[in-house]
């Protein structure tokens, strides 16, 4: 997959899944001490992504996934030096993300999650979105 440099996500509407492809790794888990630490840093994720995910969706009207879903984070790394735990990663702002715009909820009975990490020729993160079977 050659990504798309000038921007940040690309939007894919597959006919039965939707993918979303950052041009990055997705964030670290926070790290800090406190909560008002954790509050600006989920906040700063937030901010971040989220008008890029409204901006797409208010140009592209897409229906909401109406049954549970699998939402599948996928890692790519260009060398093993950037490969993290799976536990490494802050996912909880993409889902809330997720959840404004493509799913019932974020809750395990509307979705189960599942993150994978593979070597590739480049580094960067994707979701993929598409009903349980």
């Amino acid at each position: 997959m050659t990504l798309d440099k000038d921007k940040l996500i690309s939007f894919i509407n597959e006919e039965s899944s939707f993918r979303i492809v950052f041009n990055e790794l997705l964030p670290t888990r926070f790290k800090g001490k406190t909560s008002g630490e954790l509050y600006l840093y989920r906040k700063k994720i937030f901010n971040k992504y989220y008008p890029l995910f409204e901006d797409y969706f208010n140009n592209n009207p897409t229906e909401r996934f109406s049954r549970k879903v699998d939402i599948i984070f996928i890692h790519h790394f260009e060398s093993e030096r950037e490969v993290r735990d799976p536990d490494n990663f802050d996912i909880k702002q993409i889902l809330d993300i997720l959840s404004s715009f493509l799913l019932r909820g974020d809750s395990l009975l509307h979705c189960r999650i599942s993150i994978d990490g593979i070597m590739d020729s480049e580094t960067f993160s994707e979701i993929i979105v598409k009903e349980c079977n």
